[in-house]
């Protein structure tokens, strides 16, 4: 993640119509998902689109994302 992180930022993230599933304090969430990124060196700004998959657990402070898969979407 790191070398992520020193490539790329975040400029926003879109989800839409997420399926979520509860099994007791777990929780799956799927559903399309859309990342702008901009990239460091150039500041090229750039367009993900993907589905997601998250697992998240629910812990004494709220809720605590376990794993996240995106699957990249071709358009």
């Amino acid at each position: 993640m790191q070398g992520f992180r020193e490539k790329y930022s975040f400029r926003d993230v879109k989800r839409d119509d997420l399926n979520i599933r509860l099994f007791g304090d777990v929780a799956v969430m799927t559903g399309p998902l859309t990342q702008r990124l901009i990239v460091r060196e150039t500041g090229e700004v750039m367009e993900v689109r993907a589905f997601t998959t998250q697992v998240w657990h629910r812990s004494g402070e709220g809720w605590v994302m376990n794993t996240c898969h995106n699957a990249p979407l071709k358009v």
